[in-house]
C-alpha cells in the first residue's frame, strides 16, 4: 500500500512480460499446428533427389509454405520470450508495484527460454 492507503498498482513491466509470454505461447501453438499438417513425404522426396539448393528452396516454398512460416514464428517467439524474461526480471525490482504479473511473466518466459535452449542443444547433439 502507498501512503494514501490505496493498494499498489500492477507494474507495467510485469504486465508486458506476461503478455509477451501469452503471445509467444500462441505463436508457438500456431506454428506447431501448422507444422503438424505439413506432408513430409514430398519434402523427403525433394531432399533425397539430387537437386541444387535453389531447386530445393523452390520445392519447399511450393510444397510446404507452412514449414517456412512455422520456423519463422518459432524464431520470433524465441526472441520475444528472451525479451519477456528480461522485462519480468526488471519488473520484480520495481518498488511500490505488485509483482504478480512480473513473477508469472518471468516464470513462463523462463520456461520457454529453457525449452528453446534444451531443444537447440538436443538438436545439436543429434546431428553429431
Amino acid at each position: 500500500m502507498d501512503q494514501t492507503g490505496k493498494p499498489d498498482k500492477h507494474g507495467g513491466l510485469g504486465i508486458a512480460s506476461f503478455a509477451i509470454a501469452a503471445v509467444a505461447l500462441a505463436m508457438i501453438a500456431v506454428s506447431l499446428i501448422g507444422l503438424s499438417v505439413t506432408d513430409p513425404s514430398s519434402l523427403l522426396a525433394a531432399v533425397t533427389d539430387q537437386m541444387s539448393d535453389e531447386e530445393l528452396a523452390k520445392t519447399i516454398l511450393h510444397e510446404a509454405p507452412m514449414l517456412i512460416i512455422g520456423v519463422v514464428l518459432i524464431a520470433i517467439a524465441s526472441f520475444l520470450t528472451f525479451v519477456g524474461a528480461v522485462l519480468g526480471i526488471a519488473g520484480l525490482f520495481v518498488p511500490d508495484r505488485k509483482r504478480l504479473f512480473a513473477a508469472l511473466g518471468t516464470a513462463l518466459n523462463g520456461i520457454l527460454v529453457l525449452a528453446a535452449l534444451a531443444l537447440g542443444i538436443a538438436g545439436y547433439f543429434s546431428l553429431t
